[in-house]
């Protein structure tokens, strides 16, 4: 018999091992520790066939800032059955009982990643932001000369840098665009998922925090995972930053959901 139910906490152990299944994930402390984290803070569906979990998925409440308007919304994630159960309109009664719950909650948003976007146009989502990706190769990089030097850049990890980059995130326009308002938990997730990401932080002359670029390096790439800057000089000393790292990488990338025709190095 299938019942669809609200999961809990001791459903987490068999939410996890369908989660490794479903996406073919590796088991790892790294792992588990970010999961558990992103599990606790949602809500958990799942369709429970004789009582064992076949289809589940997550809705986890966020807010986010429409032009300084506070809007809730929910990502969905997590979306999966084991293939014994799929084809059977699993997801569609658990996005439909989820989208009941959000409707009850004065939810006005909803936001997911897809895999397939035809896949999940039926549930009434659509494509809303463009994905731009840059790639430049260190032999193209400028010389980035500061006009002024006026403050200075510190390196650090996730962990140190989030006290100082949080305000810079929050106050700046790139994430006013129905971007993500970003709850002290999912700082602490982001930490937890992406352990090798590094921060660089231009502070000013009184050291207070302007401007940062989160990167990492893949194999012979420098990643940036995000850049923020409050003005030309941040702008300036982020750049020269990055462009200081072209003896240790062939290819910088940056991908974007807001293209930023303006960020050239």
């Amino acid at each position: 018999m299938d019942k669809l139910e609200q999961l809990t906490q001791k459903d987490l152990e068999e939410f996890y091992q369908l989660y490794l299944y479903a996406f073919t994930n590796s088991d790892s402390k790294g792992r588990r520790a970010f999961f558990d984290h992103r599990y606790n803070h949602a809500l958990k569906y799942g369709i429970k066939h004789n009582g064992k979990l076949g289809s589940g998925m997550l809705s986890i409440p966020f807010h986010v800032n429409f032009h300084g308007v506070k809007y809730k919304m929910n990502g969905i994630g997590d979306v999966m059955s084991y293939p014994e159960y799929g084809g059977n309109g699993a997801i569609t009664q658990l996005m439909q009982q989820a989208f009941n719950d959000m409707l009850e909650d004065n939810v006005a948003l909803s936001y997911l990643a897809p895999f397939s976007y035809d896949f999940y146009r039926r549930f009434g989502y659509e494509e809303v932001f463009d994905r731009t990706i840059y790639r430049v190769k260190n032999t193209d990089l400028p010389r980035v000369k500061i006009d002024k030097k006026i403050g200075s850049i510190e390196r650090l990890t996730l962990a140190e840098a989030i006290p100082f980059i949080k305000e810079v995130y929050a106050n700046n326009p790139n994430s006013h665009n129905a971007g993500l308002i970003r709850e002290d938990w999912w700082w602490d997730y982001l930490v937890l998922k992406h352990p090798h990401w590094q921060v660089g932080v231009y502070f000013s002359e009184d050291h207070l925090s302007a401007g940062y670029v989160i990167y990492e390096g893949l194999d012979t790439t420098f990643s940036i995972q995000e850049i923020m800057f409050t003005n030309w000089e941040s702008f300036q000393y982020l750049s020269r930053f990055i462009c200081q790292h072209e003896s240790m990488f062939s290819t910088f990338e940056y991908a974007s959901g807001d293209p930023l025709g303006h960020l050239t190095f």
